[in-house]
């Protein structure tokens, strides 16, 4: 390497290890620029945040299939879902109750569960969002009505 080449910058590991938390009705998106409101209340759910407040603030957010069931196990959740920065902690009223701001940083696939008596615990590889670039993104981003002068 010579003194005119960048340095190499520290590639983000592919996988990582987090504790995750299971929502019931909602789908999330990895979009760094926008902060999320999330309230949690289940025990699991409560042990995975204190487990990541302890580590690097990040948890694996996933949406259970059910969102009547009250502790969903590893089939009862989609295996892709965010990793998520917490940004704040809010506790407001109850004990039994968190109040959290997350933003979501990266989609992720679980590779496998590590599941703790506590919490849930998932090794994730994280999913490459694939960009198109030119004119056929702009394309596709146009309104149907205009697309129709297009052969």
């Amino acid at each position: 390497m010579s003194d005119r080449d960048p340095p190499e910058s520290p590639r983000e590991p592919t996988r990582l290890r987090l504790p995750a938390i299971a929502i019931r009705t909602a789908v999330l998106f990895p979009i760094p620029t926008l902060s999320v409101p999330l309230t949690i209340s289940r025990a699991r759910s409560l042990s995975a945040l204190e487990r990541a407040m302890n580590e690097d603030e990040r948890v694996l957010i996933l949406t259970q299939r059910d969102p009547s069931e009250e502790r969903p196990d590893h089939d009862g959740l989609y295996r892709c879902g965010i990793v998520a920065r917490v940004l704040e902690l809010m506790k407001e009223g109850d004990d039994d109750e968190q109040q959290l701001l997350i933003e979501g940083q990266r989609r992720a696939r679980v590779v496998e569960y590590l599941e703790t008596e506590d919490y849930l615990y998932a090794e994730v590889e994280l999913i490459d969002d694939e960009v198109e670039e030119g004119a056929e993104l702009e394309w596709r981003r146009a309104p149907s009505s205009m697309r129709s002068w297009r052969t």
